[in-house]
């Protein structure tokens, strides 16, 4: 198979994450997006160096070389590679189990945003002032780009996605979700919804159609009638 030839043994846990970023991520991704979340999410589950992460990528372009993204120069993963790490049998031992990967998938989006250098923070694209609507602030695109970045935007928007689709919630994920749900890191997450015009209350109602997160969820119950 042309990952094993290509790959060395010792790189393989970091390309199954790799692997299982493309097939979980909920949305078609540029291969730039791709290299943001997993430089953030592979360190976290593997020891690996930037370079390792750079180079798996660069012998993987090949097979990821699709339509351009609309906003940038980066080639956007195909839906057809990403439907085949998630359908075809003969790369399953290298692409994690969905269920399961869900749940490490909102993990990492969670430690992403409660990052204490990267993460969600007051102000996130350093404003020079909170009267201004979204519309009515220059160059908002370029902002969100420099400020916010790709993967502190997916995970933002997509962590309880990843939470819903999981089988089953470990504690330290509830604590962390219980954690941005109960302190300042809401408020900071209701504003990355609001630059990138993502609807929060869409991913409140994922989770409280999980009637296991809604039951272990302390804090859920006030927000989730707001």
């Amino acid at each position: 198979m042309v990952l094993t030839s290509t790959f060395e043994h010792t790189e393989l846990p970091a390309l199954q994450m790799i692997l299982g970023t493309i097939a979980t991520v909920h949305e078609c991704l540029s291969t730039t997006s791709i290299k943001s979340l997993a430089s953030w999410i592979i360190p976290l589950a593997t020891p690996t160096t930037q370079d390792e992460v750079e180079k798996i990528i660069s012998l993987l372009s090949f097979l990821v070389a699709g339509e351009r993204d609309i906003y940038t120069t980066a080639a956007k993963v195909p839906i057809s590679f990403m439907n085949y790490l998630r359908y075809a049998n003969i790369v399953k031992a290298y692409v994690p189990s969905d269920p399961s990967f869900h749940q490490v998938f909102a993990s990492y989006c969670l430690k992403i945003m409660q990052n204490k250098q990267n993460g969600l923070h007051f102000n996130m694209c350093k404003l020079g002032t909170s009267y201004k609507l979204n519309s009515e602030v220059g160059d908002l695109p370029a902002l969100i780009d420099g400020h916010i970045g790709d993967a502190l935007s997916y995970a933002c928007r997509f962590w309880a996605f990843h939470a819903a689709q999981a089988h089953t919630i470990g504690a330290t994920l509830l604590g962390s979700i219980e954690t941005l749900l109960s302190t300042s890191q809401f408020l900071h997450w209701l504003e990355v919804m609001s630059i990138t015009r993502s609807d929060p209350h869409t991913s409140l109602m994922q989770l409280k159609a999980q009637s296991h997160l809604v039951c272990d969820i302390g804090c859920f119950g006030h927000l989730s009638k707001s």
